[in-house]
């Protein structure tokens, strides 16, 4: 039976290796990461850590949505104010030490700039009414089964409205994505490209009104 609760940091552990493989096919991390490694291992082991700290940002910022499967993770929704920017010392004081080897050679700061500018873009867009959803990720098991859609409708916008929070934006690499979020009301207002030495991936940019 699926349910629902509220994220906590001890879910972490259990969310960051099933989002790492939702998302290891991701354009975004495929062309701008994925050759600084020299197996599929190593590549989802750094994904998984990254992935964490990203989690351990928004619950200290904004809120998380474990969607579970008789009390086992299966998915997740993270998301936090648009106006509030992460940096640099956000990552290392939420655990991001670990990832600091993944600077050589410029793999994780060429990532996190290229995100950056895509993710401006939303903020330049966002006032204090506006929340940004940072991931939203299914286990691939699970997937075809409309768990996004529906923690999205049952959960992440009843949540966003009791806080009087009227817009939702975001940012994504897909057109199957793209597709995903027009189905559910979302719409594109930009669409941009970002480049890491000689990778081009595709950014598009989506805002909903709550």
């Amino acid at each position: 039976m699926i349910t629902y609760q509220l994220a906590t940091k001890e879910d972490i552990p259990a969310l960051s290796g099933i989002i790492a493989l939702s998302f290891q096919d991701y354009p975004l991390y495929v062309k701008f990461t994925k050759f600084g490694f020299e197996d599929q291992t190593s590549y989802l082991n750094f994904l998984s850590q990254l992935m964490a700290v990203q989690m351990r940002i928004d619950l200290k910022k904004g809120a998380g949505i474990v969607i579970l499967d008789d009390d086992q993770p299966v998915g997740a929704a993270f998301f936090s104010p648009s106006l509030v920017e992460n940096n640099i010392w956000d990552y290392f004081r939420t655990g991001g030490l670990r990832l600091l080897r993944y600077f050589k050679g410029g793999l994780l700061n060429g990532l996190l700039e290229q995100t950056d500018i895509a993710e401006g873009i939303c903020r330049n867009k966002a006032d204090e009414q506006t929340w940004y959803l940072s991931m939203l990720a299914i286990s691939r098991g699970y997937q075809g089964q409309h768990l996004g859609h529906r923690v999205l409708i049952d959960q992440v916008f009843p949540y966003l409205k009791t806080r009087q929070i009227e817009r939702l934006t975001l940012i994504t690499n897909t057109e199957k994505n793209c597709r995903f979020y027009e189905a559910n009301g979302f719409e594109c207002f930009d669409q941009t490209k970002l480049a890491l030495k000689d990778q081009i991936v595709q950014s598009w940019c989506f805002s909903r009104r709550l």
